[in-house]
């Protein structure tokens, strides 16, 4: 079987599912190893009420956004036209669905306690940047070239911003 990807074809199920999986199983382990006290836990004392509102927040913004961006993906993939997707929730993020597993695990770990878990999101972070630098982002520029390179440079990967005009 082979491994190589055609430079214009799409992988069935792309990186998001590894990603995914990973970043879920790095949430756990950390709630985990934080419940187990193998961690050191540092409370949020007077800002509990804050930092749990914006755990939910976050969460809320990852269903929002995963709920956009699958039925766009869908429909990208039964599109025999494959052009770029630079419009809706693709303008905000040039990768949507990592950026909903990011705000979901972050969500996660602020609602659980513990601000010594923060750490995990910047890792999350650097993990979803080298792996779509060197996989999908590579793909793209080469099917698309100018005018992937364009919409690179206005629109963010990981973290979401409004467009630019």
């Amino acid at each position: 079987m082979k491994t190589i990807l055609e430079p214009d074809r799409r992988p069935p199920a792309g990186l998001e599912p590894v990603l995914g999986v990973s970043m879920t199983a790095l949430t756990v382990c950390g709630i985990a190893l934080s419940a187990l006290g193998k961690l050191p836990v540092i409370r949020w004392g007077v800002l509990r009420l804050p930092v749990l509102v914006l755990g939910v927040f976050l969460i809320l913004c990852a269903a929002r956004m995963w709920a956009l961006t699958v039925p766009a993906a869908r429909a990208t993939a039964a599109a025999p036209e494959g052009r770029l997707v630079t419009a809706g929730v693709h303008a905000w993020a040039r990768c949507p669905i990592c950026s909903a597993l990011l705000f979901a695990c972050t969500g996660v770990l602020l609602i659980w306690g513990n601000a010594a878990l923060l750490v995990l999101p910047p890792v999350m972070w650097m993990a979803l940047t080298a792996a779509a630098a060197n996989t999908g982002e590579k793909r793209l520029e080469a099917r698309f070239g100018r005018e992937y390179e364009a919409y690179r440079r206005r629109v963010n990967r990981c973290i979401p911003r409004p467009p630019r005009k």
